[in-house]
């Protein structure tokens, strides 16, 4: 890990790879190479700091890292360790630090089928639905996929922004999305300066290219591509010489189209980090935008409190000392 000159600074030489971050509640969740820090707040004056080594299984298989199937296996192991810190800050929220680290296999099986239930739930809404209304809007079958596809990716951002607009007028969640915002802010200080204080978060904007944001929004596009091309060769080339290239219904090329879901994400990944390497080109930022314009729906500006919150997790995922924060900071 990084060298420490003063609390929250580190040598730039040391830099490590990019550090990922999400929301929990009343928290932040931090993940540097090799660590996973999430930091609550369970009192004014008090945050509470649970921190776990962890290794991507990409480190022990390296086909793993190619390209494209870097971003599945990314994408997984985010939702796994997403799911994880969500379901202990909210248990935190509701228990207090008697809330246990370690679950019993029940526990387990209900976070899995959770996990399961609510994946299942995304399907229906932002694919099921798109398909069936846009066959009965009379594309489909006999005609273009291309236009087909178009028409599923404007109903599917159409849902996605109702959704998230939706959701952002519920009090818990702007409070929520002020810890995204504050995420964001400490990830570009460290970033940009290697500062992980508060007063150097304060600084920066909410809006991060690499925000999982902009990725669902890279994601509903990146569908439109690749699911209009491979429906093309299905239907007229490869699926059609094995005789079963037709959709006879929607729920056929529902099915059809999930096994090419953890593609489609790596691909995603992939775009996703080209434009942040690239940001300042004029081309990047062209495509970054529309990321950064949804994250005005999914952050918030955070105060003080919240900041110091996401100084915490970031400084603990990197093994920064703790020096020079206002609150009490307690390790579980």
């Amino acid at each position: 890990m990084a060298s420490t000159k003063d609390a929250g600074t580190a040598d730039r030489a040391e830099l490590p790879v990019n550090i990922g971050g999400q929301a929990v509640i009343d928290g932040v969740m931090m993940r540097a190479p090799g660590r996973v820090a999430t930091a609550v707040r369970v009192a004014p004056d008090r945050i509470v700091v649970r921190r776990e080594d962890y290794h991507s299984i990409a480190r022990r298989y390296p086909f793993l890292r190619l390209p494209v199937l870097r971003g599945a296996v990314s994408l997984i192991e985010s939702l796994i360790i997403g799911t994880r810190t969500l379901n202990w800050s909210a248990e935190l929220s509701q228990y207090g630090t008697d809330a246990p680290l370690e679950k019993d296999l029940g526990h387990r099986v209900m976070s899995v089928l959770s996990l399961l239930l609510a994946f299942s739930v995304g399907i229906l809404i932002f694919m099921y639905l798109p398909y069936l209304a846009s066959t009965l809007l009379g594309q489909g079958e006999g005609g273009s996929q291309i236009l087909f596809h178009l028409v599923v990716g404007f109903i599917r951002i159409s849902l996605l922004l109702a959704y998230l607009w939706g959701i952002s007028r519920w009090h818990e969640v702007r409070v929520l999305f002020a810890y995204h915002g504050a995420e964001h802010k400490s990830i570009y200080a460290w970033e940009e300066t290697l500062q992980v204080t508060v007063d150097e978060a304060r600084k920066h904007t909410r809006f991060h290219p690499r925000c999982g944001t902009s990725f669902l929004l890279v994601v509903a596009l990146a569908t439109v591509l690749v699911y209009a091309v491979f429906d093309s060769v299905w239907i007229n080339g490869w699926g059609s010489f094995k005789g079963f290239g037709e959709f006879d219904t929607v729920l056929h090329r529902l099915l059809v189209h999930l096994p090419i879901i953890p593609m489609v994400a790596g691909l995603s990944f992939e775009l996703l980090q080209l434009s942040n390497r690239l940001r300042g080109a004029a081309l990047a930022r062209l495509l970054i935008a529309p990321g950064l314009w949804f994250q005005r729906l999914t952050t918030q500006e955070p105060d003080e409190d919240q900041l110091e919150v996401a100084v915490v997790a970031i400084r603990a995922s990197l093994d920064l000392p703790m020096d020079g924060l206002r609150s009490q900071i307690d390790f579980l």
